[in-house]
This record gives structure tokens, C-alpha cells and sequence, in this order.
């Protein structure tokens, strides 16, 4: 039987693994621009991937996956639109340097 310390760690694994895949989508979002497209307005999947040239499939997903944690929600009508947390990573709010335009990222892709 799990005792509370066992569930206590085994809660920090998850927390560490699900900060990995948060990350991970919260750089793709700022490399693509989702958040500066979203803040004109809602829009699907569809449109998003017109706009950025990725394929609608996967960004339903990664829009799906950031809006379990707050970062994006789905409208009634399948369109998308950016929260209070997620509009910070447009480009005009200073913080997408360090997730994916720039800083660390950039530094880390032209180095391979």
C-alpha cells in the first residue's frame, strides 16, 4: 500500500514530467506566433495552420494540451482563443524570448 510520502513523490514525478510537455508547447506556441494571431481574434485550428503553415491535426492537439493547463480555451464554436496567462506569450509581451524567439532557444538551435 502507497503511503503518503509514495503519493507525495509520485506526485512531484508527474509535476516534473508534465513540466516537460508544457514547455515543450508553450515554445512551439511562441516559435509559430499562436498568440499574436489569437490576439486579433478566435480562431480553429484550420485557420491557425493557414496562417503558420503547421498541420491543423497537430495544432488541435497542442491547443487541446495548453488548454488543460490555462494557457488557451475552446470556444463553443471549435475556435481557440488565448487566456490572460497565454497572451503573455505574444510577442509584444516580452516573456516569448525566453520560450522561443530568441534567448535560450534560439542560442540552443543555432548551436546543432
Amino acid at each position: 500500500m502507497a503511503t503518503n510520502d509514495d503519493l507525495g513523490m509520485a506526485r512531484q514525478l508527474l509535476d516534473l514530467i508534465n513540466g516537460s510537455w508544457v514547455a515543450q508547447a508553450c515554445y512551439v506556441t511562441a516559435r509559430l506566433g499562436l498568440a499574436d494571431l489569437l490576439a486579433k481574434g478566435p480562431l480553429t485550428a484550420q485557420e491557425l495552420a493557414a496562417a503558420t503553415g503547421a498541420n491543423a491535426a497537430a495544432l488541435q492537439r497542442l491547443l487541446g494540451a495548453l488548454g488543460s493547463v490555462d494557457i488557451c480555451r475552446q470556444r463553443d464554436d471549435g475556435s481557440f482563443e488565448m487566456t490572460r496567462l497565454g497572451a503573455l506569450l505574444r510577442g509584444d509581451a516580452g516573456l516569448d524570448a525566453a520560450v522561443g524567439r530568441g534567448g535560450v532557444a534560439d542560442l540552443v538551435e543555432s548551436a546543432s
